[in-house]
């Protein structure tokens, strides 16, 4: 089995400051129900890795996933891109 991940920070806007221990969950777009690929919570750094086996792309319709990252900061703002 492969694993895949998806690496980054989370970070503030304005003064780029690390933002530790907020959840982000990594899902793939569709048209019907997005598909949750997994979470993870940022460490001190902002920084946040989520992987996942092959299994988790094998209902993908899809050649490839729209992943799309949500962040719930711990003020709980949530956030997507």
């Amino acid at each position: 089995m492969n694993i895949q991940a998806i690496v980054g920070f989370v970070r503030e806007r304005t003064s780029g400051a690390p933002i530790a221990r907020a959840q982000v969950c990594a899902y793939d777009r569709d048209d019907c129900v997005d598909d949750r690929i997994g979470e993870a919570v940022t460490g001190t750094d902002g920084r946040f890795e989520i992987t996942s086996g092959d299994d988790a792309f094998a209902e993908f319709v899809e050649d490839s996933p729209e992943v799309v990252i949500e962040v719930r900061l711990p003020s709980g703002a949530l956030h997507s891109a």
